[in-house]
């Protein structure tokens, strides 16, 4: 029983860490925190690699529906 408890909170702790680790990151690559948050805090050590290796969103890109510029 005590085995079972050492196990969960090792987990819950890597959990949490991958949590943590995936917000520091999305928000240095430009990505949606809380998504990654729960990501991280869901998929643990799945979603860590996965937003390490993504390419950071473009912060310059127009969106749909805006005007790039130019006339009237």
């Amino acid at each position: 029983m005590y085995l079972s408890y050492v196990s969960a909170t090792i987990g819950v702790v890597i959990a949490v860490a991958c949590a943590w680790y995936c917000r520091r990151l999305a928000a240095r690559k430009g990505r949606s925190v809380p998504f990654w948050t729960v990501a991280g805090l869901v998929l643990t050590v799945v979603a860590v690699p996965v937003l390490y290796l993504a390419p950071a969103a473009e912060q310059d890109a127009p969106r749909d529906g805006e005007r790039t510029g130019g006339g009237a």
